[in-house]
C-alpha cells in the first residue's frame, strides 16, 4: 500500500543518507535529502527520529540546505536543553558542521566521547581533520593527520571495515 511504500522510502533513504555522510558522497546526500524533505517531524519511534534527523541535519549543513539543517539543529537543541544525553553530542556535532572551527569540533568530539558514541566521535574527528586540511598550512596539516588517525581507529572500533579500507586508500599516512 501507499503508506507502507512511503515508510520504506523514508527508512531506506535515512540509512542511505547516513552512509552518504560517512563516505562523504555529497551527490547522494543531496538526493536523499530530497527524499526525506517531508520527514523532518518526529514520529512515535524516538530512535528512528533521532537517527533520521541527525543525518538530515549533518548532511543538510554539508550541502548548504541551511533551512532544513536548522530545523534539525533546533530539534536537538530543545532535547539537549531538556537534558537528553543522546541529543547533546548530536547538537554539538551539528553546530560544528554548520560553522566549522577546531574549537567547535573539539567540543563535539568531547561530547561524543562522553556519551560513548563511537560512530559520531569517528565522524567528528574525520570532519575536523578534513576542515584543518582544507585550511592548507603546515601547522594544520599535522593536526589534521592526528584527527584522521583518531577517526580511523574510532571507525575500526565501531567495526566499519569498509570505511577504514576507504580511509587507507585515501590517506597514505595511515598505512
Amino acid at each position: 500500500n501507499s503508506k507502507a511504500r512511503c515508510m520504506a522510502v523514508r527508512d531506506s533513504s535515512s540509512l542511505r543518507l547516513q552512509l552518504a555522510f560517512i563516505f562523504w558522497d555529497e551527490e547522494c546526500m543531496a538526493s536523499m535529502l530530497d527524499n526525506l524533505a517531508e520527514f523532518t517531524d518526529p514520529d512515535i519511534i524516538w530512535g528512528r527520529t533521532c537517527l533520521r534527523l541527525c543525518f538530515i541535519g549533518l548532511a543538510a549543513f554539508t550541502v548548504g540546505r541551511n533551512k532544513l539543517a536548522n530545523k534539525c539543529l533546533g530539534y536537538f537543541k530543545s532535547l539537549s536543553k531538556l537534558g537528553s544525553p543522546n541529543a547533546t553530542p548530536i547538537y554539538h556535532f551539528m553546530k560544528a558542521t554548520a560553522s566549522p572551527s577546531r574549537v567547535k569540533y573539539d567540543e563535539a568530539i568531547s561530547h561524543c566521547e562522553e556519551a560513548r558514541m563511537v560512530h559520531l566521535t569517528a565522524m567528528a574527528n574525520e570532519r575536523c581533520g578534513a576542515f584543518l586540511s582544507d585550511l592548507g598550512n603546515d601547522d594544520n596539516d599535522d593536526a589534521s593527520k592526528e584527527y584522521i588517525v583518531a577517526a580511523y581507529w574510532m571507525y575500526h572500533d565501531w567495526g566499519a571495515s569498509s570505511k577504514t579500507n576507504n580511509m587507507l586508500e585515501r590517506h597514505s599516512f595511515l598505512k
